[in-house]
């Protein structure tokens, strides 16, 4: 188990990602057989770094490819189906779609969670500012293929190349007759100001929004948005005319079992 463990920590490393191995579980659990895996975050992009719990000596973990030039590597996962509980903020837990809260106190919640006895795929790395862990839709061997299954479906590879993003969403500028079939859906339907972009087109995501200083959500599930768009792990990014948003594949509707941290 050493061995495979050092093994973790050199391949994170040649991915220019630094990874430490908890002496103890991550988070107050009533299994600590379970896989956890967490970002520390840092007053620097240097003082981040990610922490893994192994749990179980059965538990199988491993790095399927390392991209050192985009500081990324695809991190496979496979455990037996656990359930068990976990200790997390309150009000956190109320927020989060999917969570079954079993009992709460003035300020946290217990949460119980099922692992899934699949094999669990994730993109694990560097982003523009930021460490960020994001589980894969189906498993990939290298991170050129993890970045192809997060890629929207209505957006084939070269229509995602010059879309802007922001971590999970894609923002794409509308040709001349999309727009005006967009302003004639959204007649009578009035945006947002100052609001997340998924709570306002109701899509399920985890983790802190992405807020925009416009967000027009129209029928058909089409989403547009103007102005500043910020979030607190990203570059704002500043829209003068509407824009198409289309979100990544990494759509689940509560952090994943043993993932502790959430964009």
């Amino acid at each position: 188990m050493d061995a495979i463990r050092q093994n973790l920590i050199e391949l994170f490393d040649r991915a220019n990602l630094k990874l430490s191995l908890a002496a103890e579980p991550l988070a107050r659990t009533t299994s600590s057989a379970i896989v956890q895996l967490d970002i520390r975050r840092g007053k620097t992009k240097a003082d981040e770094h990610f922490r893994l719990w192994p749990g179980a000596a059965s538990n199988h973990i491993a790095v399927q490819g390392v991209d050192r030039s985009l500081e990324q590597l695809v991190l496979l996962v496979h455990e037996p189906r656990r359930s068990f509980q976990f200790e997390m903020n309150r009000k956190l837990a109320e927020r989060t779609p999917g969570l079954k809260i079993v009992r709460k106190t003035e300020r946290q919640a217990w949460v119980e969670r099922v692992t899934d006895a699949s094999k669990r795929h994730f993109l694990v790395g560097m982003d523009e500012q930021h460490c960020f862990i994001a589980q894969l839709p189906h498993g990939a061997s290298t991170v050129q293929a993890a970045h192809a299954l997060l890629r929207p479906p209505e957006l084939d590879a070269r229509a995602a190349g010059k879309a802007v993003r922001q971590g999970e969403f894609f923002f794409v500028e509308p040709t001349a007759d999309q727009l005006k079939r967009y302003l004639q859906l959204g007649r009578g339907i009035g945006w947002r100001t100052n609001v997340g972009i998924a709570a306002a087109a109701k899509w399920v995501r985890a983790g802190r929004q992405h807020v925009a200083e416009a967000v027009w959500a129209l029928a058909d599930g089409i989403v547009l948005v103007k102005g500043n768009v910020r979030h607190p792990d990203h570059k704002t990014l500043y829209f003068s005319d509407w824009r198409r948003v289309f979100q990544n594949r990494e759509a689940y509707e509560a952090p994943p079992p043993g993932v502790l941290w959430v964009d």
